[in-house]
């Protein structure tokens, strides 16, 4: 995964550099820490969903889980489009605010 958000934020330079910034923080401090390791076809639905559980319990705000899983899912969108995976595990995924008690 560390190899293929390499290639894929090179895809991006187009953006805006304050949007681009934006993926590329969003990428080393939140996906990057847990699917990094990874080969590309071993990130499952499951994974991605104790992810964004363990983003959500450490504090961070429904925005920024939210974009992080924006990230997570460009990234494997154009691993499907590129032919790299059958499909994408995180498709389908609602953004989810957490639970207060």
């Amino acid at each position: 995964m560390a190899e293929w958000s390499e290639r894929w934020l090179r895809t991006k330079a187009h953006l805006k550099p304050k949007t681009l910034v934006g993926f590329e923080s969003n990428l080393h401090a939140y996906v990057l820490p847990t699917f990094g390791e990874l080969e590309l076809w071993h990130v499952d639905r499951m994974a991605i969903e104790e992810c964004v559980a363990d983003l959500q319990a450490s504090g961070l705000g429904h925005s920024g889980v939210r974009h992080a899983r924006q990230v997570l899912n460009s990234m494997l969108q154009l691993a499907v489009e590129a032919g790299y995976l059958v499909a994408n595990p995180a498709i389908g995924m609602k953004s989810r605010p957490p639970v207060r008690s």
